[in-house]
């Protein structure tokens, strides 16, 4: 009976011990393949922006004219070459339609005419091409395209002005961020092999493939995961429990057998399949090794959800900058079309003077809708870069006061508005310590926008002491902002992605230079609106003597 019993829980230890191992496999297998659906797309997400600024760059009337007429050194250094430390890139090149090297910038990288003579027959037939190349700095990541006018953003009803070419190295910074995104471990070569086969090593090969579709080398990611190292000892241990407790009565091996084992591993096995939290939660409850395997799991679900809200967030990123830059391109275009188109005018020796007169104002009033916008992208620039200066000097708050609406009075009339200086006639003034220049510009981004979302009643605005603070203020009667939009207007981005900036024109800059502005000067900006009533802006600033 002994010996019967002992067969029977030797049969059992057995046959648990393969469920284990066949379980691992299982765990490891499905992991192996989820790295490297995570690695592809951190790869390809990573890859996205290279691509992107490839396919931006090359649908541009003004890219388009330069390649027409043989190209033009200095409109490339100032528009091409800004590539490599705009996006942090590594190689850019321009070439002819005849597949001539017509510009190259390469930094300190010393990659000179990498580009392989071959590729412009696929470019031709694709007119958009990833590929990998080898150079004597190491693997490089290209995207190319063909150079085209603005209407033909599908680049099928022209022929190409030329090619663009932009390169990312796979140097040591490019696998020393990889593997830091990732948490891998990377080897680069022509022909890398996984070589440990251990169920909690990880592993993904990442094949890099050249413009005809051959394979000119592999990436290979590898990865420890404590989750399946733990669960393998954690395992072994339970049934060298399982097979010493054969001295036992079989009624209590039984019992102890379906608490301590057979539960637990129902559940993990449920977790692997489901991810449930009810699942986890029961596990976490066990007796022994499988609460800290409940942990683990629990802690690998954490990450899991935090490095997709991440990859969301990461695309979310992506596509508003994306839209900005667009946005940008299109506020800069316009008044330039303007300015260029009128110039052509006034070359004509048949236009009157009063027209001349007209096509001046014109041209003088989109090129300060440039410097605006321009000014705008310097102090987004220098504020986000920590470059911003602060000027401290004294100043009477009466005078500015006068000085915003000498400012502004014309342009509000200009829509038929009225513009209030609530502190006119005040014998109560103040002096104020702080950087005026940074003040007015505050007052100015919020009037005008102030002038551009009203279009009829009063612009009011002024100050007055609170505590230890100056509070300012700007209210107007326009249209008013949705209360789900009051917490993001101030954002970078964000509002560029609003129908209200797309109606009213602009990129949506000027309460995120304003709000940067206030905090540069230990202040804070809030908003209080309603849509159809108007808003009012309210900034508090130091009172400093």
């Amino acid at each position: 009976m002994i010996a019967y019993t002992g067969a029977i829980f030797m049969l059992l230890f057995t046959t648990l011990l393969t469920l284990q191992k066949r379980q691992a496999n299982m765990m490891h297998d499905q992991s192996d393949l989820e790295y490297h659906r995570e690695i592809s797309s951190i790869i390809n997400l990573n890859s996205k922006g290279l691509r992107q600024i490839a396919f931006d760059y090359t649908y541009w009337d003004e890219f388009a004219e330069i390649m027409s007429k043989g190209g033009n050194s200095i409109w490339f250094e100032r528009n091409i070459s800004t590539i490599l430390s705009s996006y942090n890139y590594d190689y850019v090149a321009v070439y002819s339609v005849d597949n001539k090297l017509v510009f190259e910038s390469h930094g300190d990288k010393k990659l000179t005419e990498v580009i392989p003579e071959d590729i412009f027959s696929h470019l031709n037939k694709k007119h958009l091409l990833d590929f990998f190349i080898e150079t004597p700095q190491g693997y490089m990541e290209v995207s190319s395209a063909s150079i085209h006018p603005t209407f033909d953003q599908k680049r099928t009803e022209t022929e190409p002005y030329g090619y663009l070419f932009i390169g990312k190295l796979w140097d040591e910074k490019m696998i020393n961020y990889m593997s830091e995104v990732t948490c891998s471990k990377i080897t680069l070569g022509k022909t890398v092999k996984h070589e440990n086969h251990k169920n909690f090593i990880l592993h993904s090969t990442i094949n890099l493939v050249a413009y005809e579709g051959s394979i000119i080398g592999n990436a290979l990611f590898i990865r420890e995961n404590p989750i399946f190292k733990l669960y393998s000892s954690s395992s072994i241990y339970m049934l060298a429990v399982l097979l010493i407790s054969l001295i036992f009565i079989w009624i209590t091996i039984r019992f102890a057998t379906r608490i301590w084992i057979i539960r637990p591993l129902k559940l993990t096995e449920n977790i692997l399949k489901r991810e449930s939290a009810n699942d986890i939660a029961m596990l976490k409850k066990a007796p022994g090794e499988f609460a800290q395997i409940a942990e683990l799991f629990e802690n690998f679900k954490k990450q899991k959800e935090e490095l997709k809200e991440a990859k969301e967030m990461a695309d979310q990123a992506n596509t508003l900058k994306t839209r900005f830059i667009a946005n940008i391109s299109h506020e800069t275009r316009t008044p330039m079309n303007s300015i260029m188109g009128f110039s052509e005018l006034l070359m004509d020796p048949f236009v009157t003077q009063e027209q001349r007169n007209e096509y001046i104002d014109i041209i003088l009033s989109n090129g300060k809708k440039m410097m605006a916008l321009l000014g705008d992208l310097v102090d987004i620039s220098k504020l986000q870069a920590g470059q911003a200066e602060i000027v401290e000097s004294p100043f009477s708050l009466q005078q500015l006061m006068v000085n915003i609406y000498t400012n502004h009075n014309q342009k509000a009339a200009g829509k038929g508005l009225t513009l209030v200086n609530k502190n006119e006639g005040s014998s109560h003034d103040l002096t104020l310590y702080t950087d005026r220049d940074r003040i007015c510009h505050i007052f100015d981004n919020l009037i005008n926008n102030a002038i551009k979302y009203s279009s009829e009643g009063t612009i009011e605005y002024g100050f007055e002491k609170y505590n230890h603070f100056i509070k300012f203020y700007v209210k107007d009667q326009g249209i008013g902002i949705p209360k789900e939009m009051q917490s993001k207007i101030f954002e970078y981005f964000i509002q560029g992605e609003t129908a209200l900036n797309k109606n009213f024109g602009g990129v949506g800059l000027g309460l995120a230079i304003a709000k940067a502005n206030v905090n540069l000067l230990g202040g804070e900006i809030s908003v209080e609106s309603e849509p159809g009533m108007g808003s009012c802006f309210i900034f508090t600033i130091p009172h400093k003597f």
